[in-house]
């Protein structure tokens, strides 16, 4: 029995193409749930619509080899119109030094576009080798389909966990609680389950055991969510013995950040923005990703500058490039890093970046690209190398934490090192202006406060700067392309 209204007898009279760039248009549509826009209930369409277009192309009969290679094609297309959609603002990157890279811009973009696609073709393709219309428990499979690409997606060529499905909830915080049990992987299935459950209700397939799990988990997430943020509410009294905590937003122009005559005045902007007078004393200041175009630690007269700012009890962490301490080949390479300076000027922590960017820090297969003109975005000759070390962050007179430079903060096992109380997110956004992209660094770094349990203070260059509770929410924060602090107290520790 069907419902009054089925889409897939419609939907079987279109030709493929149709089909095709109906995926993409779900697909495209289905990013609104993502920042900036937040309007989550959009995820049906990606997962519901797929589910329907699954069910109209796979006919009784049909090969399962063909049933595998159209399923694939319309995997590519919804992830070419997901992808397409939300990841474009990338490019902006390449316009900061338009004679070097405008030209690679495209290209650059369309190639990324088509492989973070390729892994959505992946899942389809496997939902549609044992791809049944009659069968409810087809759903579970394309959940499951699409767990194991995001999954894969989030680790091969080094990984870029970027838009996840789970990260559309960002604009249903009760339902982003679930992360806290499932991790964002785990609630990326549980959306795509949730989604294409939608499709099946609407052509009478309701009354089953998938259907009814989709359900229940629904109803279960929700609760645990509304119940979580119940029990922890935003008017619940400060510790007074939190420390304070400054945020230092610069604004500084990543046109302007690295040109010599503009060194001086940059950090000279950076102490008077740390020490106006605000509400109580910061115990933590805060800069953002290589806060100062200069080797602080090779720079004896910037460290006492500090000094003289700080006064004893105060700690100064800012990010910062410095040179390796290591002999051979890599004597003279670089490390992005997080440090920690004290009142007296002595650097007494460092955290160096794991995660480098590729095409940014690094430029991947560079025996084959360089020679076809491809360069790193980030012009310094000497390279960067890749910290090793993934424990927490010591200091005494400080809670332990764990230091993200910039897009580490979208991989969920960096933020989840055991002994850490809270999370430190450092980026420079700059590079990409003021479009959807810093909106989305902010959101999906938010995930990572909501599945560690851990509060997150963020610096940005440019912005999104925040403070950030243990379950995602925005404490205080400072817009995009604002110069000027935040400040509060750290957010307890549940």
């Amino acid at each position: 029995m069907t419902t009054a209204y089925d889409p897939v007898l419609h939907l079987r009279r279109l030709r493929v193409r149709w089909l095709l760039l109906l995926a993409a248009l779900f697909g495209a549509v289905g990013t609104l749930a993502l920042a900036p826009f937040a309007i989550w209930p959009a995820l049906l369409f990606p997962f519901a619509g797929l589910t329907w277009l699954l069910d109209a192309v796979s006919p009784a009969g049909m090969p399962r080899p063909a049933r595998i290679a159209l399923g694939a094609r319309l995997g590519l297309m919804l992830g070419l119109g997901w992808f397409g959609a939300s990841v474009w603002w990338v490019g902006e990157a390449f316009f900061v030094n338009p004679e070097a890279h405008a030209a690679l811009a495209a290209p650059v973009i369309a190639a990324l576009v088509l492989l973070l696609a390729a892994f959505w073709a992946i899942a389809a393709a496997i939902a549609a080798a044992i791809w049944h219309p009659a069968r409810p428990w087809r759903i579970a499979v394309l959940a499951a389909a699409f767990l194991f690409a995001e999954v894969l997606r989030g680790h091969a060529f080094s990984g870029f966990p970027w838009n996840l499905p789970a990260h559309g909830l960002i604009g249903n915080l009760p339902l982003a609680q679930t992360a806290r049990l499932t991790g964002t992987y785990g609630l990326s299935f549980l959306v795509v389950l949730w989604a294409a459950t939608l499709a099946l209700l609407n052509r009478g397939q309701w009354k089953n055991a998938t259907v009814a799990f989709a359900i229940a988990t629904f109803v279960a997430a929700l609760g645990h969510g509304v119940w979580g943020l119940a029990a922890d509410p935003v008017t619940r009294p400060v510790d007074p013995a939190a420390p304070v905590v400054r945020i230092v937003q610069p604004n500084v122009p990543q046109t302007e950040k690295w040109r010599p005559e503009n060194r001086q005045r940059i950090f000279a902007d950076l102490l008077r923005l740390s020490a106006i007078p605000q509400g109580a004393e910061p115990a933590i200041i805060v800069w953002p990703e290589s806060a100062v175009p200069f080797l602080i630690e090779e720079t004896p007269e910037a460290l006492r500058a500090i000094a003289d700012m700080l006064r004893p009890g105060q700690w100064l962490i800012t990010g910062a490039i410095r040179r390796a301490a290591r002999r051979g080949a890599n004597r003279r390479k670089l490390f992005n890093s997080i440090l920690v300076i004290d009142h007296e000027g002595r650097i007494v922590a460092r955290y160096d970046k794991r995660k480098l960017v590729p095409l940014g820090e690094f430029l991947p297969f560079a025996s084959v690209l360089e020679p076809l003109g491809l360069r790193k975005i980030v012009a310094i000759p000497q390279g960067f190398l890749a910290g090793r070390d993934h424990r927490p962050v010591r200091v005494p007179g400080l809670e332990p934490f764990i230091g993200l430079i910039c897009y580490e903060a979208v991989f969920p096992e960096l933020a989840a090192a055991p002994g850490a109380r809270w999370l430190l997110a450092l980026s420079n956004d700059a590079w990409f202006g003021n479009g959807i992209g810093p909106h989305q660094h902010l959101a999906i770094a938010r995930f990572r406060a909501i599945e560690t349990g851990r509060p997150m203070i963020r610096a940005a260059n440019t912005g999104i700067s925040a403070i950030i509770d243990a379950r995602g929410r925005l404490r205080q924060r400072l817009g995009l392309l604002r110069r000027g602090v935040v400040q509060g107290r750290l957010p307890h520790h549940p």
